[in-house]
């Protein structure tokens, strides 16, 4: 077992990794460790790479998505994909009364749900486990469903930053 216990850096934040994951890539000498984000926010945790190579990770910090593992092989952490909830208003003038009233209630509903979000493109993305949690969610926005499309999306759901929420 490979026992990893820091970080070298990130392939999406450091050049000089970056351009090493590109060169070993195209040699298949690069491997992957692919977790789920809540495997990720783990500091403990024992898993096999994309080759099989057992690694047990021992960590102060979390996990990020494109993280190169401190190991004498080339083990890059990839973000697994997940289920997300995919909510966009439609129907409602900007300057309408209603809009703000609506905004707070819908973060009350996704947050008393203890979800995370992400917000791209007006969009609000936010974990579920399930199509069945679309028809619970649109229960939940009450009258305020018929300006919702709420649509289930399969996606790297990476929630905003400082969005420490726990979820259940």
């Amino acid at each position: 077992m490979d026992k990893i216990t820091s970080i070298k850096g990130n392939i999406n934040t450091d050049k000089k990794l970056k351009e090493d994951f590109l060169s070993l890539s195209r040699s298949d000498k690069t491997e992957f460790l692919e977790l789920t984000r809540l495997e990720m926010q783990k500091t403990r945790l024992r898993k096999k790479t994309s080759t099989g190579t057992d690694v047990g990770i021992i960590l102060e910090s979390k996990l990020q998505d494109g993280d190169v593992l401190d190991s004498e092989r080339f083990i890059v952490v990839r973000q697994s994909k997940e289920i997300v909830a995919c909510l966009t208003l439609y129907g409602i003038p900007k300057e309408s009364s209603n809009l703000f009233e609506m905004h707070v209630f819908l973060g009350h509903v996704i947050g008393n749900r203890h979800r995370p979000i992400s917000i791209k493109n007006n969009r609000i993305y936010f974990p579920i486990y399930n199509q069945a949690e679309i028809q619970t969610f649109r229960n939940l926005f009450g009258d305020y469903a018929k300006n919702i499309n709420l649509e289930m999306q399969e996606q790297v759901f990476h929630p905003l930053r400082g969005m420490n929420v726990h979820e259940h």
